[in-house]
């Protein structure tokens, strides 16, 4: 199939990354797969520098993936016979229809627990042994959140003992991007705690995320070193200066990179407030933004909790309902009302998968505001996992 304008872009952006950095294995990226021969990430004081960055290179491919290309898998076949074979279509198809649901809601500025997919999904449970839904993004990123997070809320008690926010961001610094995060932070984050508030799964905000992994993501995005470090000087102004960066301010200062890095930096919020766990909505609203502590905070967090339940809050909504004063601001950065990534976990017979959707904004009134896209497919036959 010939290459669209967008698509060769893209193809552009992804060679500019391969060729990147020579003195580093080179990283390959493929329209349908995502390969890379490095063995491991690194990440020093001049940011990241090699393989795991994974999820983000393979994000970038997913404007070209949008267009019909095709789709990246991580597949394990257990093909033992057809009724096996029948099963892995039917659920192919059945995270194809989630997908589906998930574009056709009515009101996709914000994801709820009122939404049609819900519905569908309690629809479909009679069909397998279990289907699921799960947001995975609304939760704290350890590759790239800023130390002072942990320094200023309740999140430094899943710090093991003895363990330190600088610990942790040595770590980060020592052995980069880990989208395993259960074996790449077991040593330094309570493990339960891994497994319930931390993520490898989000875009990167520009106004919480360790301000290194986005001078190093810029560089990788865009091969431009310079522009990376005048980017990188962009980002430490704002924190000196206590701003907060607004995407037209992002916009003018990546100028013509900016199409390339949005969505992967922007200034997108992180989590969805419908589902967000308690704990980690209850540390956001704590947080003393500039040393100042959002007023009402508690009732604030109660009363989240208990409109998320029943009803659809919108952004102008949670706005409202949170009013805030100069860098109290970023607190909209965490919080917001839309879920980026979401996970299908299903189970029929001898086969189960697990799918990542993930959800891709565009930045053009000319095309579709949200934009869904299989991540990776992973493919268990079910007796394996009994």
């Amino acid at each position: 199939m010939p290459l669209g304008p967008l698509e060769e872009k893209y193809l552009m952006i992804e060679l500019k990354v391969s060729q990147m950095r020579s003195h580093r294995r080179a990283v390959s990226l493929r329209t349908t797969r995502y390969r890379t021969e490095n063995e491991e990430l690194k990440m020093g004081e001049n940011g990241f520098s090699s393989i795991q960055t994974m999820l983000i290179l393979f994000i970038l491919s997913l404007s070209v993936l949008g267009l019909g290309t095709g789709i990246s898998m991580t597949q394990k076949y257990y093909y033992k016979n057809e009724t096996i074979q029948q099963d892995l279509i039917l659920l192919k198809a059945e995270v194809a229809s989630i997908i589906k649901q998930l574009e056709s809601d009515p009101t996709p500025e914000s994801d709820s627990r009122i939404d049609p997919v819900w519905s569908y999904i309690e629809g479909q449970s009679s069909k397998y042994k279990h289907i699921r839904l799960q947001d995975v993004s609304s939760r704290i990123n350890p590759n790239w959140v800023r130390s002072v997070f942990f320094e200023r809320t309740d999140l430094k008690k899943f710090l093991l003992n003895g363990v330190s926010p600088d610990m942790l961001k040595d770590h980060r610094n020592e052995v980069g991007y880990m989208i395993d995060i259960e074996s790449g932070y077991s040593e330094l984050i309570d493990p339960e705690a891994l497994d319930t508030f931390f993520t490898p799964y989000s875009y990167l905000n520009v106004n919480t995320a360790y301000e290194y992994v986005l001078k190093d993501m810029y560089e990788l995005i865009t091969g431009d070193s310079v522009g990376a470090t005048s980017f990188h000087s962009f980002i430490t102004s704002a924190m000196t200066s206590k701003h907060i960066i607004t995407e037209e301010e992002l916009l003018n200062s990546a100028g013509s990179d900016y199409e390339a890095i949005y969505p992967i930096i922007s200034t997108l919020p992180e989590m969805n407030v419908h589902f967000v766990p308690e704990f980690i909505l209850e540390q956001v609203l704590a947080h003393p933004y500039g040393g100042e502590v959002i007023d009402n905070n508690s009732s604030i967090y109660n009363t989240l909790l208990s409109l998320r339940m029943s009803d659809e809050i919108t952004l102008a909504e949670l706005q409202s309902l949170i009013i805030t004063e100069g860098l109290q601001e970023r607190v909209f950065h965490h919080l917001g009302t839309k879920t980026w990534f979401w996970k299908v976990e299903i189970a029929k017979d001898r086969m189960a998968i697990e799918a990542i959707i993930v959800c891709f904004p565009s930045n053009s009134e000319l095309e579709t505001a949200y934009n869904y896209q299989l991540y990776s497919f992973s493919e268990i036959a079910e007796e394996q996992t009994e």
